[in-house]
Formats: structure tokens, sequence, C-alpha cells
């Protein structure tokens, strides 16, 4: 899982260098060398590592079993956070460096919402979901990447939740209200951000809030 290869590089000027390497296929092992040149000394030897990455590649779904377009991805692992985006069928594959990794998606913005609830028509909608298929974070299960492995076939299947109305009225100071002044609700586990703007009188609403 190592990348072996020899390379002589001639004519190089007297100073301090350092050096870094890349491939679509492996990753650099460890920060750049860095090496003196002398002139008239011995060739400067060296020896730079890099390690295997792997490929990792899936689908995600809606409730429906149809594949979601344009759905943010979101890998947590091996110190990093990578994204990607499904293309127009739902698909994704990208390249990791091995370690254990955290994996969620967004729902893009626009999407179709899911079916009410059937046995009391409750509003759902579709939420950040984690794999393999839940919506809270310490329910997820880690996909663990070994060097130069393909895995594939992951899915992922968006999960749906109810959803709340929130309603206030906003006020100034003074106590007066505070029409046409915009209003942001965001959450932490990473819902995507709702906008609205107060209304005559003060009042706002947000329709469709989950728990959290």
């Amino acid at each position: 899982d190592v990348c072996s290869s020899d390379l002589l590089v001639e004519g190089v000027q007297p100073g301090a260098y350092a050096v870094s390497s890349s491939s679509p296929d492996y990753s650099p092992s460890g920060a750049p060398s860095v090496f003196q040149v002398t002139a008239g000394a011995t060739p400067a030897k060296l020896e730079v590592r890099m390690i295997a990455l792997s490929r990792i590649s899936g689908r995600v779904v809606d409730g429906r079993g149809e594949g979601v377009a344009r759905a943010q991805l979101e890998f947590i692992g091996a110190g990093r956070l990578l994204e990607e985006s499904t293309d127009g069928t739902g698909k994704f594959e990208l390249r990791l460096l091995p370690g254990g990794y955290t994996l969620s998606v967004v729902p893009p913005i626009g999407l179709k919402p899911p079916n009410p609830e059937t046995d009391n028509d409750r509003v759902m909608v579709w939420t950040r979901t984690f794999y393999p298929g839940v919506s809270l974070p310490e329910a997820a299960s880690k996909i663990v990447v070994q060097p130069g492995r393909v895995i594939s076939g992951i899915e992922l299947k968006l999960q749906a939740v109810p959803v709340h109305a929130v309603r206030g009225v906003l006020l100034n100071p003074d106590g007066t209200p505070a029409p046409k002044v915009a209003i942001t609700l965001s959450e932490e586990a990473g819902q995507p951000v709702q906008r609205t703007e107060s209304q005559s009188g003060g009042a706002f609403e947000f329709p469709a809030v989950v728990d959290g």
C-alpha cells in the first residue's frame, strides 16, 4: 500500500529545499521533507513515502428509494472534513485517507417533501441523516477505510422527521412592534438555516422546525 519509485534530479543549485509529491491515487505520508544542497557534496538522498488512497462510492436515496441529486455529503474522520455532492442520479464517489469516518448527508434545498404520516397527517420534512440511516449523530456507525481498498454500494436513505411551527412577536427595546426585520433560525445538529421576516405588528413564524 506504499508507492515506490526512483527519481534523479540533476543541476540543482545550492540551498535549502522542500520536496513534496502528489498523485490522484496516493497521499503523502507526513510533512514535506526539507533538505540542504551543498556545492561539491555528495548527492542528497531522499525518501518520500506516500500512502494509497481508498475509493468509496454509493448512493443517497429518499423514502421511495429514488436517487437524491445535489445532496451534500460530509465525511468526518482522519483529522479532516471532506465534502462531496451527489450527481444527478444520487450517486457519489471520492477518495479517502485510511481511517474511521462518520458520514452524513444534508437534503438539498427544494427537495420534494415526504408524504405526511398516514395515521395523523402530521407534516414531515427531510433531515440531516447519518450512516447507516439515522437522524441522531450518536446513533451513527463509522465507516472504516483501509489503505488502497474499494468500498462500493454504500446506500444512505434520507430520514424524515415531524416538524413544529414556531411563532412569536419581535419587539423593539421600548416594547413597540418591530416589523420588516430579518430573523434567522439555525440548529447545532446541522439542519438547514431558516430565514423569515417580521410582519406588521412584529409577528413572525417558522412553519417547519424539527426537534432540537
